[in-house]
């Protein structure tokens, strides 16, 4: 009998550990978090309701409170109605925790031009899960606001619950190239804003609601130009049930840069910069009535970065507004992969 001829070694090149992680993207909740591309930040929206407060308005010299017609968000919108709201076009197991600060909020209307901007601070708790070996998902968003600035902005609500369907109709394994699509339904679960609760001699004004289901259907898509630099984006439309909110359209892109990978590393397995530019578009409800939501034209340009551990991955940002009502955004954010 012939002696068996022995395996060449060198006949494949090694992978590196990385990249076996990468070509085992179908097993999503298995793989290290680092293997896959981070998904957006995202921005704020900026739509509004008149509502009646009381604010301390700068013109009023004695320091007393008047009462003022202003713009506020929403609970509706302000909750994270977008796609590209702390997501990725591909399905993941994971659990989230999101956090956005809008400053300096421009609420001025025609009856109270010099009131002060509003702080909002929104914290968004969250989960998806995957099925269809990996190339589907069903997730849940779960918004809480908080107003403030101005003692007559005081204000804390349980905003919107969101649900986000979503379906890689291609998820490349090896290329990690993906497109996919699905729908958000906001439903109005939340509560409503009261200000100026509890203060004395100072009656409850109440946010107008109406109430409404927004679904909102989206394509997206993350394609890697090269080993490290790759693209990934959301489109969208948002239908709502109620003609007094707005309906609108969304164009979200980002570029983002693996600046390190290592799978072995024990503690920050990557780094990963980006750079996103959200565009909001209205298709109604442009100008101001105390009867219905407003939106204007946005223009937001984001930038922070990732940081990619074992199974979880930790992220900054800040937004700037280049059109819009909001001054500086600030984001923050946490996903555990299961």
């Amino acid at each position: 009998m012939e002696p068996s001829t022995p395996s060449d070694s060198t006949a494949q090149p090694p992978s590196s550990a990385f990249s076996e992680a990468l070509a085992s993207a179908g097993e999503s909740g298995t793989q290290p978090g680092a293997s896959f591309a981070p998904g957006f930040f995202g921005d704020f929206l900026g739509d509004c309701v008149q509502t009646n407060t009381v604010v301390l308005g700068a013109a009023n010299m004695l320091g007393s409170f008047c009462p003022r017609t202003v713009c506020l968000p929403s609970p509706n919108a302000a909750a994270g109605i977008k796609p590209g709201e702390n997501e990725s076009p591909r399905p993941i197991d994971r659990f989230f925790y999101h956090y956005t600060f809008y400053g300096n909020v421009d609420v001025r209307t025609p009856q109270a031009p010099d009131a002060p901007p509003l702080q909002l601070h929104r914290q968004l708790l969250g989960f998806e899960k995957t099925f269809l070996g990996g190339d589907a998902s069903i997730g849940l968003r779960l918004p809480f606001l908080s107003y403030g600035g101005d003692i007559g902005y005081e204000s804390r609500v349980v905003a919107d619950m969101t649900i986000v369907t979503k379906y890689a109709f291609i998820n490349n394994r090896e290329t990690q190239n993906v497109g996919s699509g699905g729908l958000l339904i906001t439903v109005p679960s939340g509560g409503t804003a009261t200000f100026f609760n509890g203060l004395t001699g100072l009656r409850d004004q109440v946010q107008e609601r109406f109430f409404a289901v927004f679904l909102s259907p989206w394509a997206g898509y993350v394609y890697n130009l090269s080993d490290r630099l790759y693209l990934h984006g959301f489109h969208s439309i948002s239908i709502p049930t109620d003609s007094r909110e707005t309906f609108f359209i969304s164009n979200d892109v980002a570029v983002g840069y693996w600046l390190r990978r290592d799978a072995t590393d024990l503690i920050v397995q990557s780094i990963v910069p980006t750079f996103e530019v959200h565009v909001n578009t209205p298709l109604n409800n442009r100008g101001p009535d105390p009867m219905r939501a407003e939106l204007s034209d946005t223009l937001t340009l984001t930038c922070g970065c990732y940081f990619l551990l074992q199974r979880a991955v930790l992220g900054g940002a800040v937004g700037i507004p280049v059109i819009g009502e909001s001054r500086i955004e600030a984001l923050a954010t946490y996903s555990l992969r299961f």
